[in-house]
């Protein structure tokens, strides 16, 4: 299982105004893409889907994900596990990736294995880098979240300063949102 860490912030501002931001600190974009996930679930967690929770959901949730980029479509069925601690931060995060040839094909395999969807999210991803750092924008209807993932010279507390410098306006000062827990809040009017 690959093991590494992010933060991901909920931007309390608009497009037009996150993007003079960015300009202003030497942001260029230099990736666009789509991303499709279906979120499955065994049908008896189902019962157990309550606003508290959610993020026990999520760590049994199988997604079968679809990466669209210009001339390429790459499918993937995806598991994510992530720890938290008592303020509900992330401290550890691991995923494991298996691709695959279709996605109806994996729908229906997990079907028979005893999922059903609970939820479908589609994500516009724009890449921006200033050389020091690459944000990645995440477009989720009209929400716009921001990604920023670990690596040898950012950590975490790199990662929350870096948006405090940019002044980026975000959310509850929350620096690990979960636009699956957005979206499943949503779909079930918690």
């Amino acid at each position: 299982m690959n093991s590494n860490n992010e933060i991901t912030v909920l931007v309390d501002i608009g497009l037009e105004e996150l993007l003079d931001i960015l300009k202003k600190h030497n942001f260029i974009k230099i990736n666009e893409y789509i991303m499709k996930d279906i979120y499955l679930l065994k049908k008896e967690m189902f019962e157990s889907l309550e606003k508290n929770n959610i993020l026990t959901v999520l760590n049994s949730s199988i997604i079968i994900r679809s990466i669209i980029m210009k001339h390429k479509e790459f499918k993937f069925i995806t598991y994510k596990h992530k720890e938290y601690n008592s303020d509900l931060e992330i401290i550890n995060q691991q995923k494991i990736e298996c691709e695959i040839k279709s996605i109806e094909e994996a729908k229906e395999l997990f079907a028979a294995l005893g999922y059903d969807e609970l939820i479908k999210i589609e994500t516009l991803l724009k890449i921006y880098s200033n050389n020091i750092v690459d944000l990645v924008l995440q477009q989720v209807g009209d929400k716009i979240l921001i990604e920023i993932e670990e690596n040898d010279k950012n950590k975490i507390a790199d990662l929350k300063k870096i948006v405090k410098e940019l002044n980026i306006p975000i959310k509850d000062d929350n620096y690990f949102v979960k636009k699956a827990e957005i979206v499943i809040k949503e779909k079930f009017d918690f």
